[in-house]
């Protein structure tokens, strides 16, 4: 939701694909642990170890294949964003401003706001890399590594 070729539509098919692909996985994981189909059997053994592992199987299935259903149909259906565009789409972002909090009192410490009249010159897309890119990094440093971990 926060790439900006991201689309809609891409969304959307990855979500109902992602539903279908995981109780698909779900029930053939089911099918494959307790060597049979039979979905009144199948809806008492929720106590069972291999329900929840099943369980686990579809839900994986369901949150990768949807992340990735909509990463391709993005990249298919959205050509390449070039420079004024993305410029564009952080003007949009920008012109959301709470007035409960403003931009100004979230970052005044970051780009070192002292004179009062600097208040009102928002920060342009690439100051605003410049100045949290070692947090972006960090965050896709820590959030890879935690994947890995947990996985």
């Amino acid at each position: 939701m926060f790439w900006t070729r991201l689309t809609g539509k891409a969304m959307e098919l990855a979500a109902i694909l992602g539903l279908f692909l995981g109780i698909s996985a779900w029930l053939l994981s089911s099918v494959v642990l307790h060597r049979e189909f039979n979905l009144s059997k199948f809806l008492e053994n929720t106590s069972d170890t291999n329900f929840e592992f099943s369980m686990l199987i579809g839900n994986l299935t369901s949150i990768i294949s949807g992340g990735a259903i909509a990463v391709v149909a993005s990249f298919i259906t959205q050509p390449p964003i070039d420079e004024t565009l993305e410029t564009e789409i952080w003007e949009k972002t920008r012109d959301i401003d709470n007035p409960l909090s403003p931009w100004t009192e979230l970052y005044i410490k970051e780009f070192s706001i002292t004179e009062k009249k600097l208040v009102f010159n928002r920060p342009s897309l690439y100051q605003m890399r410049e100045e949290f890119k070692v947090t972006f990094r960090t965050a896709i440093i820590l959030g890879l590594s935690l994947t890995l971990f947990l996985l």
